[in-house]
């Protein structure tokens, strides 16, 4: 299993839960650095989630984040020759 800083128990459709785990990009990510968000699970109740992540924080909201994460900047790492293609939409 994947490391994560943090797990969030938080509500789903049809009054289930669903387990997020939480943590950032690596390094070899073109979201490197970026916060990211990775569907774990998904429990009937609340209760039956705390059972297997009992160090999960509990939310009554989403912490999804809406917008595009991506850099308008290339990474360091980036070179177009390798693929033939471009970081922006500009670059074309």
């Amino acid at each position: 299993m994947a490391q994560f800083d943090y797990f969030t128990i938080e509500p789903a459709n049809d009054n289930a839960v669903v387990v997020y785990g939480h943590g950032e990009y690596e390094d070899s990510s073109v979201l490197a650095g970026h916060p990211r968000r990775v569907y774990i699970d998904e429990y009937d109740s609340e209760a039956a989630a705390l059972a297997d992540y009992p160090d999960a924080d509990v939310l009554g909201h989403s912490s999804k984040v809406h917008g595009n994460p991506m850099s308008l900047s290339a990474p360091s790492w980036f070179d177009p020759a390798d693929a033939g293609e471009a970081w922006g939409e500009e670059d074309y």
